[in-house]
């Protein structure tokens, strides 16, 4: 049976505000949108660091050229460079500093990068935050950067499409048109997702770790036994038959000494008669990586 419409001609559905809300402008921007206003601002504000320290650089160069070859040259030039890292990190850490904070806590409280995309940073209630706070959402972003940028991601999973640091400063990112006293309302979350790229991550983070540590007990074992191949070449010990020493096989051939090492690659180090440093006899390179010598020529 059809249901009539009321006096004003229009079927009442108790749906339709529900519809309605739904509907809603959502004031927030995204994780993508965000990440493109902070590289158009990350290379503007890295500009003027990097154009104070050419002279410098240049000045250095000139310096270090005048000086002789040799180890005083070498250790003058890191000593430089060094120094020359120090003052771009110190310039780099007041820019960003100066132009994040002062920029998202002005009239506009944009950067430059925000307003080509026509976001801004508020407050609770829409309004402009003031410099101690936006330095402190700035600092905050450190937390954002440390798990794998797990933090910025965060601004595509949660509620209200707030990063880290914008949950510790009480700070959104929305619409530039957004005005104080709008509503800020609630908006749905993605923990699914959130969690996806926390197990990623981790997984990429510990996969490393444990490819870390064997490069790094691959090493160590080699820089083991090449000591002990040396130590027998001066000793001229005969290895008849040949020596195994922690799973190390040492071996003594009318052209030097080698020793196959147990470290997972079975790498091969080679001493020559007569000479003073081991290399790794390897036809085609690629494990002689995981030995830290190189290969044989």
């Amino acid at each position: 049976m059809l249901t009539k419409p009321g006096a004003a001609g229009v079927i009442k559905n108790p749906g339709f505000k529900l519809v309605q809300e739904e509907q809603m402008k959502n004031p927030y921007i995204g994780f993508f949108r965000r990440a493109a206003a902070f590289v158009i601002d990350s290379l503007l504000v890295s500009l003027l660091p990097a154009l104070l320290c050419l002279p410098f650089l240049f000045w250095q160069v000139n310096v270090v050229q005048q000086l002789p070859e040799g180890a005083t040259r070498d250790a003058v030039a890191v000593q430089a460079m060094a120094l020359l890292y120090t003052i771009w990190l110190i310039l780099n850490v007041l820019a960003f500093w100066l132009y994040f904070a002062g920029m998202e806590s002005g009239t506009k409280q944009s950067t430059w990068g925000k307003r080509l995309l026509r976001i801004k940073v508020i407050g609770n209630h829409g309004e402009r935050i003031s410099f101690a706070r936006a330095s402190g959402r700035l600092f905050a972003k450190i937390l954002s950067y440390l798990p794998f940028y797990l933090g910025y991601i965060m601004a595509g999973c949660t509620s209200r499409n707030r990063a880290l640091h914008d949950i510790i400063a009480e700070t959104y990112v929305v619409h530039r048109d957004f005005q104080p006293g709008d509503e800020l309302p609630r908006t749905q979350s993605h923990p699914f997702y959130l969690g996806f790229w926390c197990l990623l991550f981790a997984s990429i983070f510990f996969t490393a770790v444990i490819l870390s540590s064997r490069q790094n007990n691959a090493l160590q074992k080699n820089n083991e036994a090449a000591q002990r191949l040396m130590q027998l070449a001066q000793e001229k010990a005969p290895l008849i038959p040949p020596l195994t020493e922690n799973g190390n096989k040492y071996f003594h051939h009318a052209d030097g000494y080698r020793v196959l090492v147990n470290d997972g690659y079975q790498n091969t180090l080679f001493l020559g008669e007569g000479k003073q440093n081991v290399c790794c006899e390897d036809s085609t390179g690629n494990n002689c990586a995981a030995t830290g010598y190189p290969v044989c020529r």
